[in-house]
Order: structure tokens, then sequence, then C-alpha cells
């Protein structure tokens, strides 16, 4: 499947397009969703000063997902080729009209090798390092110019029970991103039995790393929430440790089983640090 082609609305039962930026002192988020038995969904988070905000917008039909120019559009809400645009108007107005180029390579850890011969319930494919260009608006604040953040696509029959997700598009050594993506998903077309599978990317100016687990290394996350630590081994060389923190006042919780911040803290052991720029997200149902 092609770079573009992974992108397009296709007819699974669980969808979601997702793309974050930081141009400070704004982080914003937004997630096209589409979950199995439920219409279309548009989520979006902001965190400013002084408290985070999230609108959510439900559509009747995904008769608009599917027939949308470019990749997908729901109400005022669009994602395509290098553009997306969106606006809110109550309570708080919000609108961005933005150009995006990716700075790196799409990944898609689970479409090579063993991995596509999994039957997995979710896929996932991303450019963890994007640059934004344009305008947005939010309340009485506006801000032009240049800004970083992510963009991935996440699809299949179902869900992942439970995930951690982390995206640090540009960190304080220049050059430097990271991406973290961890999950319990399912095989086949029953709920169980779950695997865990993730994948960690680390791009420097000199070099790309992408491990995915199980098949090219080992993958941890442990710990608290608001302070998780994530243990990346290769099955051969040399691992990284990395260590995440958020603060606990800019946690948004858009379902009773999903927190995620837009201003976390990740810092690789003996590397690079991404200082309040970092997208942190769990999925942590109280039973899965």
């Amino acid at each position: 499947m092609s770079a573009e082609a992974v992108w397009r609305p296709g007819r699974w039962p669980f969808q979601a397009w997702r793309f974050s930026l930081h141009a400070t002192p704004l982080a914003l988020h937004v997630t096209w969703w589409l979950w199995p038995g439920k219409p279309p969904t548009v989520q979006v988070h902001v965190q400013s000063v002084p408290h985070p905000r999230m609108f959510t917008f439900p559509s009747p039909t995904a008769s608009e997902l599917y027939d949308a120019v470019g990749w997908v559009t729901l109400g005022p809400f669009h994602l395509g080729p290098g553009v997306t645009r969106g606006r809110v108007d109550a309570p708080v107005p919000l609108a961005w009209d933005l150009a995006w180029t990716s700075m790196t390579s799409l990944v898609q850890p689970f479409s090579r090798g063993w991995a596509r011969l999994w039957p997995l319930a979710t896929r996932v494919v991303s450019y963890p390092a994007v640059r934004f260009q344009g305008e947005i608006r939010y309340g009485d604040e506006r801000w032009e110019g240049e800004a970083w953040g992510g963009l991935s696509r996440w699809w299949g029959r179902r869900p992942p029970a439970r995930w951690f997700w982390l995206n640090a598009p540009r960190c304080t050594e220049t050059g430097t991103a990271l991406e973290v993506w961890s999950a319990r998903v399912a095989l086949g077309r029953v709920p169980w039995p779950r695997v865990h599978v993730g994948y960690f990317w680390l791009h420097t100016a000199a070099h790309t790393w992408c491990w995915v687990h199980p098949f090219s290394g080992h993958l941890t996350v442990v710990g608290p929430p608001d302070a998780p630590r994530v243990r990346a081994v290769p099955w051969h060389g040399q691992g990284y440790t990395l260590l995440a923190r958020a603060h606990p006042p800019t946690w948004q919780k858009p379902d009773p089983d999903r927190i995620l911040t837009l201003t976390g803290d990740a810092r690789v052991l003996g590397g690079a640090a991404c200082l309040a720029t970092a997208l942190l997200e769990w999925r942590v149902p109280p039973v899965y």
C-alpha cells in the first residue's frame, strides 16, 4: 500500500486521523474518530494559559468521511495532503488554516516483515516530525508562523484494548525527534487473544532508528501515567531508556478511560530532551 493510500478512509469499523502541534504558547491536537458502532466524531484539544480545553463534535453520518476531498472531512474540519483547517465557534472561538510538510519518511511499523503477516486488529502509520506553517486563532490569541508536531493514522477491526502513545517532534538537540507507541491489540476477528505490540522511533541529524516490538526489539513501558519509563532494546545493538513527565493539571480526559497532555517532557538518558512539547496519551480501561 502506498504512502498516500494508507491515509484515505476505508471500510474499517475503527479509524482515526490524528495531528498535534506546538505553537508556543498554544498546543493543538485534533482527532477524527470513527469507533465501532458510533457516528464519526472530531475531538479538538487546546492547551494554553491558564487551562486546557476540549471540544467534541459528533457527526450524524459517515458519508462525509468517505466522500471527502483529500483524506478526511467532517463539517468544518478538514485534513488532506499538505493541508488542514478547522473552525470552532463556541464556547471559545478557535480556527486554524495550516500547511504541513513531513520532515521524515512515513513510519509503517506493522507493514513489513513478520509484522505484516500478523492479523493485528489495529494498524498504525505515522509522520512523527511534521512542520506546520500558517495561522491559528484562539479567543483573543493569534499565532502565525512555523510550528512542529506529528500526524498519524490508526485503523482496523477494533481499537487497541489499551495503549501508551508519546510524540515529541522537536527536542533541544537540533534535528532530534522521537515517538513511542505501545498497545494491547487483538488478533483476527475476535477480541481475544491480545498481544503486546509497539514501536520506538528515534530520529537524529545523523541517523534514524525504528524498532518494532516484538519483531526487531523489545519495548516496555512502566511507571505511573505522569512519570512513565520507556525501555527500548533492539535484538542486536544498544538500547535506549526514555523518561517522560506530565504535570497533572495539564491532563485532559476525553473519555472515561483515556487521558492526554500536550505539554509533557521527554528525555532520553544520555541524549536529547524534549521539554513541554511532548504529547502523552494513555488508554487504560478498568477492565481489559
